[in-house]
């Protein structure tokens, strides 16, 4: 059996290659995982079923965590001011403090635990057998670690460096010109190592085959399959005969067209309602409140993944934003939209993006990037499910299962031409 080593955090890696690694074939593969214990930030819910056995877990004690430092000793200073004015000014210069603090360490903040992760590889696998490492960012040390691992051990290790999100090329890169030159530079003499570059979305591959100068395939994330012996915490409350649309996860006003949305929305209409699943967004809650939109706008909380796959089968709509930045943006909550098998709103962004791509080849989006075709959709929404399909075999594309098998076809066929 090949032995295939994921070097990345569970915490932040999850639940895309927690998904990948678990449906490759049991019988090919015995799976390893090296990181930091997970432990209060994972969930065991939001892990496909049993990942625990079919996985061995060789996970450390990470004692250095700097963003939790900085964001506690921040915390402290706000608390012992007597002004508690949380204002959009003071979450600003909250974020700025952090974003400074961050971008005195290369390649991120878990760089501490580089050699962790290099030291737990050598314990576990002294001996001479033939190993496949995979490593994902977020967070970029766990390729500098892999990049470790490849020099030591040379034509032993086949590495398969993952791009969940990119790293200088991030359309979320919060760092000066100056950093970026010192990320890209590192980032290309890292990554040269690597047998094998994959990433999430058409788009970005096309970007980061050109900065890499080499091919960067796509395995795209994909929607896990909700444990259906769960019975959700959360029960819709139907009134009066409305539609009701769901918004899951955070939303991103920096790239987001969010306003198309809410500019377009009359509080007058008793025909729909939009709830939004997760932490309350300061942002969306000040519009609401200034709008009056709060009759026909809902936050209903926080639920975890598994939770949240349940719920969204019980509205009419799924909301999705797309960006006005970047046209490979595809977030996780896309894939469980997919599979929820509801009718997907998408507002705003770039025309022809891949999410647009993908809805239109499943034939179950309804796509608004205009205000008129805003302001239509609302008013005729009774009226608005006709013509869209559901197609179990296209559905099954954009599953995690479909995305690992076409990964372990890349591997194999790197594998027939790699002389090990």
């Amino acid at each position: 059996m090949q032995k295939i080593v994921v070097i990345s955090d569970l915490e932040h890696s999850s639940p895309r290659i927690s998904n990948i690694l678990y449906f490759l074939n049991q019988n090919k593969y015995e799976k390893y995982w090296i990181g930091a214990n997970p432990e209060h930030f994972v969930n065991k819910k939001d892990l496909p079923n049993g990942f625990e056995k079919k996985i061995k877990n060789l996970f450390f004690r990470r004692r250095i965590n700097v963003f939790q430092f900085i964001k506690q000793f921040l915390k402290s200073i706000r608390g012992n001011k007597k002004n508690t004015n949380t204002s959009f000014s003071g979450v600003s210069k909250k974020n700025k403090l952090i974003i400074y603090f961050l971008s005195l360490l290369i390649p991120d903040q878990y760089v501490f635990t580089t050699l962790k992760y290099v030291v737990k590889f050598r314990k576990e696998f002294k001996n001479g057998s033939k190993i496949i490492i995979l490593s994902s960012s977020p967070y970029s040390t766990v390729h500098l670690a892999c990049y470790i691992i490849k020099t030591i051990y040379k034509k032993r290790v086949v590495w398969v460096a993952d791009y969940r999100d990119l790293w200088s090329l991030n359309h979320n890169y919060p760092f000066s010109k100056f950093r970026l030159l010192i990320d890209k530079k590192i980032e290309k003499t890292v990554i040269k190592k690597a047998c094998l570059v994959t990433t999430t979305t058409l788009a970005w591959s096309k970007k980061q085959s050109k900065f890499l100068n080499r091919k960067v395939n796509v395995i795209y994330n994909g929607f896990s399959f909700p444990d259906i012996n769960q019975v959700s915490n959360y029960s819709l409350e139907r009134k009066n005969n409305k539609k009701y649309i769901l918004y899951v996860g955070s939303l991103y006003t920096t790239f987001q067209d969010y306003e198309l949305l809410f500019d377009n929305l009359d509080n007058k209409h008793k025909n729909y309602e939009i709830h939004f699943l997760g932490k309350p967004n300061d942002i969306i809650k000040e519009i609401v409140e200034l709008k009056k939109l709060d009759n026909i706008v809902k936050n209903i909380g926080y639920f975890n993944r598994n939770d949240a796959m349940l719920i969204q089968k019980q509205f009419d709509y799924l909301l999705f934003f797309d960006s006005k930045q970047d046209e490979g943006i595809l977030p996780l909550k896309f894939y469980e939209y997919i599979n929820a098998n509801k009718p997907i709103i998408c507002v705003g962004g770039k025309s022809n993006s891949e999410p647009k791509q993908i809805l239109n080849y499943l034939k179950r989006g309804i796509i608004l990037e205009e205000r008129n075709q805003l302001k239509d959709f609302f008013d005729k929404i009774h009226f608005k499910q006709n013509g869209l399909h559901y197609d179990e075999e296209k559905n099954s594309e954009f599953s995690y299962k479909f995305q690992s098998q076409k990964f372990e076809k890349l591997l194999d066929e790197y594998l027939v031409s790699y002389n090990w």
